[in-house]
Parts: structure tokens; C-alpha cells; sequence
């Protein structure tokens, strides 16, 4: 219920955002984020960061917080945030900001309402392959693909 009503607040945000880009006969059906690169890594990378932290002092105190700083900023600069956009008349990939996944930049591709997304995979890694790329999603989001893969 609560991860529901957060997904509908976001898919608000993004509708509001995406006006300027939305034709005048279109209503959204789903809209989500997803992103190029898996942060699953990042999150064990950063797990076993915290453990050594506590188990060490001095200089490498300093040396595992750099490698922190350090694998955070290489995700960020590999990465690519995208907003998937599902509309009655079209699917628009978005390029999207890393800090508010509801920010509609610029559009990427569109692709007409007859081409599927296909069922999203996956239960850590989740995976949907959209406009001929692997795009990474969380798994609360594949009520979304199916809803747009749908219409």
C-alpha cells in the first residue's frame, strides 16, 4: 500500500514535469525510472566499505572512505538516468537527473504504441530491455511495464 501510493506521487511528478513534452490528444498510462548500469554492486562495494571502517584505524580510516568517495563517483559518471514515459499514443525514453529521477530532460527515443517492452526480469538485478538497450529498474516498478506493455 505505502510503496503504491509512493509509486503514484512519483508518476504524478514525472506527469507534471512531462507536459511540456506531452501532445495535446495524449494521456499517461505509466511512467518509471531506470538506469544503464546496476548500483547492486555499488551497494555491496559500499557494505563491505563500512565493515572494514569499523575494523581498522588511523590512515585507513582515511583509505576506506576515499574508496567509498572513489566507487561513488565512478557510478555516477557511468551511469545514465533515464525516465520511461508510457503514453496512449507513444513510449518516450528520457534522459533523466540522477538526484531527482522525476526530472524530464531531454528525449532520447520514442518509440509508437503497438512495441512492447517485453516482461521485465530479474529479482536483484531487475532488467527491462527497452529501444534496443538493457535498462536497470527496481522491481516495484514492473506493475508499471506491464501496465504500459498493456495498452
Amino acid at each position: 500500500m505505502l510503496i503504491q501510493r509512493m509509486v503514484k506521487k512519483r508518476e504524478e511528478r514525472i506527469a507534471r514535469n512531462f507536459e511540456q513534452y506531452r501532445r495535446p490528444s495524449e494521456s499517461l498510462v505509466a511512467a518509471f525510472p531506470a538506469n544503464s548500469r546496476s548500483h547492486v554492486l555499488l551497494i555491496f562495494a559500499n557494505a563491505l566499505a563500512m565493515q572494514l571502517l569499523f575494523r581498522v584505524d588511523g590512515w585507513s580510516t582515511v583509505v576506506v572512505i576515499a574508496f567509498t568517495v572513489a566507487l561513488i563517483a565512478g557510478y555516477l559518471l557511468v551511469n545514465t538516468a533515464y525516465l520511461v514515459i508510457a503514453t496512449n499514443e507513444r513510449t518516450v525514453l528520457a534522459r533523466s537527473s540522477q538526484w531527482n529521477t522525476s526530472r524530464v530532460g531531454p528525449i532520447v527515443e520514442t518509440l509508437s504504441e503497438h512495441e512492447k517492452m517485453g516482461p521485465p526480469s530479474g529479482l536483484i538485478n531487475c532488467k527491462v530491455r527497452i529501444f534496443e538497450r538493457v535498462l536497470k529498474t527496481h522491481w516495484r516498478f514492473f506493475d508499471e511495464i506491464r501496465r504500459a506493455d498493456a495498452r
